[in-house]
């Protein structure tokens, strides 16, 4: 007899999680034009932190 229960489904929209040990090359050099054009909106609470990335809208150019 086990004393573990059997794993339980998910609701639909829960995330999966977990560490990504993946390594990604350094110096990678992204021009201030493409920076500018990411729409970030930032958290009134600690918005170095806290923001969201949003899609760019259709009129708005690289």
């Amino acid at each position: 007899m086990s004393n573990s229960s059997p794993p339980q489904p998910r609701p639909p929209g829960t995330p999966r999680c977990r560490l990504d040990e993946n390594l990604y090359p350094a110096g990678i050099k992204v021009a201030d034009q493409e920076i500018a054009a990411i729409n970030i909106c930032r958290s009134d609470f600690h918005g170095e932190w806290n923001y969201s990335i949003k899609p760019r809208s259709l009129k708005s150019k690289l």
